[in-house]
């Protein structure tokens, strides 16, 4: 895959909204589990890059996407018709993922702006 004008684009727009943490693990300075993997594919689908979280699971980190790939496979596996779904535990997961993309963020400005965006409570 290329990396086209769309993608560098928001691969940029990400970034700047990075601290060093997030950064040092998209530019693989720093190992990255698959539970940060999805992460960072949930943030990247929330903000509406698509083009870039293409680029980032299946160039850039396709090892990981074959291990989410994995764990997605056994999760589906369970019959949720049998228990209930946790979704309220998911939403919850979501919801701290974004305050902790807003938290790194390093200006304060970028912080109070998401923080509006995503809906989540000045504290």
């Amino acid at each position: 895959m290329k990396k086209s004008k769309d993608i560098i684009s928001q691969e940029n727009k990400f970034l700047r909204l990075c601290g060093g943490k997030y950064k040092d693990k998209i530019k693989k300075r720093i190992p990255m589990t698959t539970g940060e993997f999805q992460k960072f594919m949930y943030l990247f689908e929330t903000m509406g890059f698509n083009e870039y979280s293409l680029y980032f699971s299946m160039e850039m980190f396709p090892e990981l996407l074959v291990e989410y790939g994995e764990r997605c496979r056994d999760d589906d596996e369970i019959d949720y018709g049998q228990v209930d779904f946790p979704i309220e535990e998911i939403v919850a997961i979501s919801d701290e993922w974004l305050k902790e993309f807003c938290d790194q963020m390093p200006l304060e400005s970028q912080r109070k702006k998401y923080r509006n965006v995503f809906e989540i409570d000045e504290e």
